[in-house]
């Protein structure tokens, strides 16, 4: 399957729709970050991006252990 990222700029309170069902809205803007509300039906699955890198064989316990890396510095194991 070959995908494309799209480069989408919104203010605060504009949004986008995904697909039929799945609505973005932007809350806020900061220097740093945004606030986002991601409305989907309760049947479609949604994960943070880091916990589906994670390797097989860590359990919950040692991801919740590992200390958060500074941005911009990578990892010392294998995605």
């Amino acid at each position: 399957m070959h995908t494309v990222s799209r480069l989408i700029s919104r203010s605060a309170n504009e949004g986008i729709v995904v697909g039929d069902n799945i609505h973005v809205t932007v809350l806020d803007v900061y220097a740093d970050h945004v606030r986002l509300a991601i409305s989907s039906p309760r049947d479609v699955p949604s994960y943070w991006e880091q916990t589906l890198y994670v390797q097989q064989t860590e359990t919950a316990d040692d991801v919740a252990m590992r200390e958060p890396l500074p941005v911009g510095q990578s990892s010392d194991w294998s995605v």
